[in-house]
C-alpha cells in the first residue's frame, strides 16, 4: 500500500534507492501513461522549458517542453496599424503562443511590455511563463495523485 508522501519516514522512502531507469518522453500522452499514480512528481519552469519528472517504482519519467517567447514589431499609419515582424524563439511556438498553451495542455500567462522604437514605433514583446501553484493542481489531476505528491523543483537522478 503506497503511503500519501507527507506521512512517509525518511528510511522508507530510500527503500526506492536510485532509479533503475531514466526515460526522457516527447508526447505528453505517452507521459501521462506512464506517469500517472506515481510516487512522486517534481516540476519547474527554468531557461524557458517546463519539465516535470515523475518516479514511478524505479523509474524516472520526464517531459520536457519549450515555453515561447514572441516579439512583435508594428508601425501606426494614419489610424490603421501594420506589423513589422514577428520573431519568436522558434517557429514550431508560434501557434503555441498564439493559443496560449503548451503541447501538454497546461495555460500560459502572459506580460506585455509596449517599446518605443528608435523610428517612433512600437515593439511588444510577450514574455510566457507558467503559474507554478496552478501547475500543481493541474499535474496533480492530470497524473491522478494527491497534491501532497507533486512538488516544485527537479528531481536528481
Amino acid at each position: 500500500m503506497i503511503k500519501p508522501l507527507d506521512v512517509f519516514q525518511s528510511n522508507e522512502i530510500m527503500h526506492f534507492g536510485r532509479p533503475g531507469a531514466s526515460i526522457m518522453i516527447t508526447k505528453w500522452t505517452e507521459f501521462r501513461e506512464h506517469a500517472r499514480s506515481s510516487h512522486l512528481i517534481t516540476y519547474d519552469s527554468q531557461n524557458g522549458f517546463f519539465k516535470v519528472s515523475a518516479l514511478s517504482q524505479s523509474v524516472v519519467y520526464t517531459y520536457t517542453e519549450r515555453i515561447p517567447s514572441l516579439e512583435i514589431k508594428y508601425t501606426n499609419i494614419e489610424g490603421k496599424t501594420r506589423i513589422d515582424s514577428i520573431d519568436v524563439n522558434r517557429a514550431e511556438l508560434l501557434l503555441i503562443a498564439l493559443q496560449g498553451k503548451l503541447n501538454c495542455g497546461l495555460e500560459l500567462k502572459k506580460d506585455y511590455q509596449k517599446i518605443p522604437t528608435p523610428s517612433g514605433n512600437f515593439m511588444h514583446n510577450i514574455h510566457f511563463y507558467i503559474d507554478l501553484d496552478v501547475t500543481k493542481q493541474w499535474l496533480a489531476f492530470q497524473l491522478e495523485v494527491a497534491d501532497n505528491r507533486v512538488i516544485q523543483g527537479i528531481l536528481k537522478e
